[in-house]
Order: C-alpha cells, then sequence, then structure tokens
C-alpha cells in the first residue's frame, strides 16, 4: 500500500507523532509518499491541504475552543477538511465528541486512536534521584499554556518536601529551582528520555489535553501518570496505567502511593506499532 501524506514534517507535536508512525507503517507494507503519484490512500492532519484525488483518511488533533475570528475560520476549514473525507481518526474518546459538538458534523467514518512512541527508545539510560518528572510545553509566543498548570507542579512539590520534581520543557520566563524542584528548560529529545526512563512518576496536571505527547513518552519508558479527569489525558490513565485526581490533596496522595506502590504500566495502547496496525486498518476500510 501506498499512503500520500498531506502533511510537511516538522517538530511540532504533530510532526513528531507521524516521524514515529511513518517507519511503524514501513514495517507491515505501508510505504509514505509526500506526492499524490500512484497512492492508494490519503492521509491529511486536521486539514486538507490539497485535494487529493483518492480515498481520504483525516487525522484531526481536536478543536479551536476560543471564539475569535482566526479560531472561527480555522474550525471552518477542520470541519470543511472533516466533510470531505472518507474516515477520520480522533486522539481520544475526548476529542470526537467535542470536535463534533463544536463542529456540528458527522464523520462518514469514525477511530479512535491514540498517539504513540517505540518503547525501545526509552530503554537504558538510567539517571538516579528522580522521583517525579513534569514535562510540557509551558509556554507560547505570547505567554504561558495556563491549561497546563505549571503553578499547580509548583504548589505539589512545595507539599512534599521529601520528593524530588523535575519539569522539563521551555518556561515563557525564568524560574527558580528550590531544593527538590528543578527546572530543567528545553531537553532535546535524547536527553529527555534519559530524565523519563529514570523517573517514578508523571504529574501532568493540566486541565484539558486532547492527548499528550508528553504523556505518551512517558508511559512508553515505563511511567505511571497522574493527571486530571475528564479529558484525553484521563483516557490514557485508565488505559495504561496511573491515578486521576482533581485536587491538590488528591494528587498529592496519587504521587504518594505511587511512590510506595509502584505500577507497571501497559505500554501496549501506545506503542508505535499497535498504533499503526490500527491506521493500517483505517486505510483499508476506505479502500474497500
Amino acid at each position: 500500500m501506498k499512503l500520500f501524506l498531506d502533511y510537511k514534517l516538522n517538530e511540532s507535536g504533530k510532526g513528531k507523532m507521524l516521524q514515529r508512525l511513518i517507519p511503524a507503517l514501513a514495517k507491515i507494507g505501508v510505504e509514505t509518499r509526500f506526492k499524490e503519484n500512484h497512492c492508494d490512500v490519503a492521509l491529511g492532519v486536521s486539514k486538507w491541504r490539497t485535494k487529493p484525488n483518492m480515498p481520504r483518511v483525516l487525522r484531526v488533533d481536536g478543536v479551536h475552543l476560543r471564539d475569535g475570528k482566526k479560531e472561527r475560520w480555522r474550525n471552518k476549514n477542520i470541519r470543511k477538511s472533516i466533510k470531505q473525507s472518507h474516515a477520520v481518526i480522533f486522539q481520544s474518546k475526548f476529542a470526537q465528541k467535542t470536535v463534533k459538538k463544536r463542529l456540528g458534523v458527522q464523520p462518514l467514518k469514525e477511530y479512535v486512536i491514540f498517539n504513540g512512541a517505540n518503547p525501545a527508545d526509552y530503554e537504558g539510560a538510567f539517571m538516579n534521584g528522580i522521583n517525579v518528572i513534569s514535562s510540557a510545553k509551558w509556554c507560547h509566543r505570547n505567554g504561558w499554556r495556563k491549561q497546563k498548570k505549571l503553578k499547580t507542579v509548583i504548589k505539589v512539590a512545595k507539599r512534599m518536601p521529601h520528593v524530588k520534581f523535575f519539569v522539563a520543557g521551555k518556561m515563557y520566563k525564568p524560574q527558580k529551582s528550590a531544593d527538590n524542584l528543578t527546572f530543567l528548560g528545553y531537553l532535546e529529545e535524547a536527553e529527555l528520555r534519559k530524565y523519563l526512563r529514570s523517573a517514578d512518576v508523571m504529574f501532568y496536571p493540566a486541565s484539558m489535553d486532547w492527548c499528550a505527547n508528553a504523556v505518551i513518552e512517558a508511559i512508553c519508558a515505563g511511567c505511571p501518570v497522574v493527571g486530571t479527569s475528564e479529558h484525553g489525558v484521563t483516557e490514557l490513565i485508565e488505559a495504561c496505567g496511573g491515578k486521576v485526581a482533581d485536587t491538590t490533596e488528591g494528587m498529592i496522595d496519587a504521587i504518594d502511593r505511587l511512590l510506595k506502590n509502584p505500577m507497571i504500566v501497559n505500554k501496549n495502547p501506545v506503542h508505535i506499532e499497535n498504533v499503526a496496525l490500527k491506521y493500517k486498518e483505517v486505510f483499508e476500510s476506505v479502500l474497500v
């Protein structure tokens, strides 16, 4: 099978996911191309950038929730692209429900497939003395991404002085480290993997996320996750392992329990090879 990818690879979350997916698809007979010629099926990301003349599968991350002019225009493009697709892949049930409700659209065929990573990338490179790690894109060009809840990470760390917390990711403004709280800043992929592999718990208190790559990576590194309820990360925790908590006290208790009673996570739902198999099944469904 030859797949036309209607997307230019980059270092965004979408780009990282696709760079993991492409070699996994190749192993099961799906060759990815960046030109339409002689391809069997097309994969778009969030919207169609061209008009491929073949069966079309669209991967939809989510939808813009702010009600601004730019956001309305972007949502219009997503809605139009969904209507032009033979099948749609959502990252989570939360994304599926929210997108359909927000845009008032019903795909011809729809599937829920988590993002993925390769557990083999996180083998070895063990470091001592790391208990809890939080990793995220904490900011954008104009300021903090408040939904990621960096203040909550700091608050919980202060309440647990006997636990070592590490925070990875670019900051909008420099943050001061404390005795048990270290800000690592932006880390290259290889370096971040060392910290994820070495941590006992991933603490990801974001209030809303479609299907966080940071959480996928932690799970593939064997790290159980503490996150909040009623969004995509909740589904990852339920499928793979960890605890859900929505209050400061609940988060502290969840972290403490996982440190005292280590949990083996289930990597299978987010193993990129399993994700690739599901993508191939969707491609085959639109070729029938």
